[in-house]
């Protein structure tokens, strides 16, 4: 965790009870200021859809939700997963 986040959590009136871990990629985009949309064509595609209304946000977000879920890399993501869950350590 970042210095800077550390130091702000402890200033809250409650406790920090656990974390997610995070893509370090995206921690560094988060913490130099850099726009977010710079990750990917994803994300300026859906600020695109955002000027055409928010149905036409839904549309595109569930469009590319069920496209990820029919891909090859959503099954390697899920065999991973599932391999953490289960406790296989094996690749």
């Amino acid at each position: 965790m970042p210095p800077a986040l550390d130091k702000a959590i402890q200033q809250l009136p409650i406790p920090l009870l656990g974390t997610v871990p995070s893509d370090t990629d995206l921690m560094d985009f988060e913490f130099s200021g850099r726009r977010l949309v710079e990750l990917g064509d994803d994300l300026k595609e859906y600020y695109a859809k955002m000027s055409e209304g928010m149905e036409e946000v839904i549309h595109h977000l569930i469009e590319n939700l069920i496209n990820f879920v029919q891909s090859r890399e959503y099954v390697r993501i899920a065999k991973k997963f599932d391999k953490k869950v289960n406790g296989d350590n094996s690749p």
